[in-house]
């Protein structure tokens, strides 16, 4: 016989228990029984599913279940991952997400990031048919067709959307953010640079303007902020172009900044516009300044993505700044121009890709330090 304790509105257990199956009807006003749900997502941004087994339903839902008489919901968590998943997972690891009151059981709800082999799971056959990790918009299709069980779609749907929205917020915050130098610098723990030199719009030698480069910046500072990658971004009209062909204030500090932090990869960002035929566009000087290796690690990071649509050296085969670091010796130069289609902040869903790109590349060579 399996016993459940009773919860009331406020997710406080009542000292009531009842038998697995007792009717809703046998319950008073205000009375629930406890489930406890863990959303897990990687490091792509995509989230575990499983598709249950024909006697459980056969439809969509994460990973969870009811709570035992004794149980605490996070020591259910742990439980149901390890019976349904084989996994072992530590309570270090789960963040408590607070709970939801949705039709009858109350639901307590968690989330863990982690990256995990689908091949090394072991489900819990007459439970789970199936387990496979989904993007945004591979979640978005099953729940608008109505595959996914009911509350977990709801749940999941605040849980992306809060995501989003912390993202917008974070992001848009450090595009806008002012300083009061020309150019800074922030050092990171990696010998990884990210430079952005066309954050403000620019008067050219021919008195026309060159237009700012939408979120370069706030690129480069979340690389910063988040994997501890070092940035040297250009924030005022000096009168020089620092990607050009002349040896202004802001590349003399690069380069002083690359040999005493012994930087082994520079990632120059810039911005194209939206016509462009490619998405994003690599400059290594026609293969000259970077290894084959790390271009085709960074290009994979980017596919991984869905950014499938890449170009090498056309027409941008990068400018001065790639070729003053080209004369260093042991360290990758690559200018990447991102279609604006990947900084247009009135949808930044392609940003985050972007974004998660470039992560997913640092994670990539951070195993290799």
């Amino acid at each position: 016989m399996e016993l459940l304790d009773i919860y009331d509105d406020n997710g406080e257990k009542t000292g009531k228990i009842v038998e697995r199956g007792t009717s809703y009807s046998n319950f008073n006003k205000g009375e629930h029984i406890g489930v406890a749900i863990i959303y897990i997502e990687n490091s792509k941004g995509e989230f575990l599913i499983q598709k249950t087994s024909k006697e459980k339903g056969g439809h969509y839902s994460s990973t969870g279940g009811h709570i035992n008489h004794g149980e605490e919901p996070i020591d259910t968590i742990i439980r149901e991952v390890k019976e349904e998943l084989g996994l072992d997972v530590n309570k270090e690891e789960i963040t408590d997400l607070g709970y939801l009151l949705f039709d009858f059981p109350i639901r307590f709800i968690f989330y863990l990031k982690k990256d995990i082999d689908i091949n090394d799971l072991t489900i819990q056959k007459e439970e789970v048919e199936s387990v496979s990790f989904m993007n945004k918009n591979e979640l978005k299709d099953i729940i608008n067709k109505g595959l996914m069980h009911k509350a977990h779609s709801k749940i999941l749907e605040m849980i992306l959307d809060k995501k989003k929205d912390d993202f917008d917020t974070e992001i848009n915050y450090l595009e806008n953010y002012e300083f009061d130098s020309d150019y800074i610098i922030k050092k990171g723990n990696i010998p990884i640079l990210f430079t952005a030199p066309h954050t403000m719009n620019q008067l050219k030698e021919d008195g026309t303007i060159k237009i700012s480069e939408p979120y370069t910046k706030a690129i480069a500072l979340y690389m910063n902020k988040h994997c501890n990658a070092s940035c040297m971004i250009k924030l005022k009209d000096t009168g020089e172009d620092s990607n050009r062909d002349n040896r202004d204030k802001f590349k003399t500090e690069l380069i002083r900044f690359v040999k005493e932090n012994n930087i082994k990869i520079v990632i120059d960002l810039h911005g194209s516009k939206r016509d462009r035929e490619f998405d994003i566009e690599f400059g290594t000087l026609n293969n000259l300044s970077t290894d084959y290796s790390t271009i085709k690690e960074l290009e994979e990071a980017f596919t991984e993505n869905g950014i499938k649509n890449i170009v090498y050296n056309d027409p941008f085969k990068g400018g001065a700044i790639t070729e003053y670091l080209y004369s260093i010796n042991d360290i990758d130069a690559i200018q990447v121009e991102i279609n604006y289609k990947y900084r247009d902040y009135n949808n930044t869903y392609y940003l985050e890709k972007l974004i998660k790109s470039f992560e997913n590349f640092i994670k990539q060579y951070k195993r290799y330090m």
